[in-house]
């Protein structure tokens, strides 16, 4: 195998990681906002109790 062929495939191998990653951290951030937003309303929802109990 000579050494283009090596750094095409070298090269191929790197898109398909970072391709990967960026599909990872999508699906993180989506995860991560998910959590954030049940967070809210589960404060909002004992922010109502505690008012209404107080």
């Amino acid at each position: 195998m000579d050494t283009m062929t090596k750094l095409k495939n070298v090269n191929e191998s790197l898109r398909k990681i970072i391709q990967a990653y960026q599909t990872l951290l999508l699906e993180n951030k989506k995860a991560t906002e998910k959590a954030v937003q049940s967070m809210r309303e589960m404060d909002e929802k004992l922010a109502s109790t505690a008012n209404d109990k107080g």
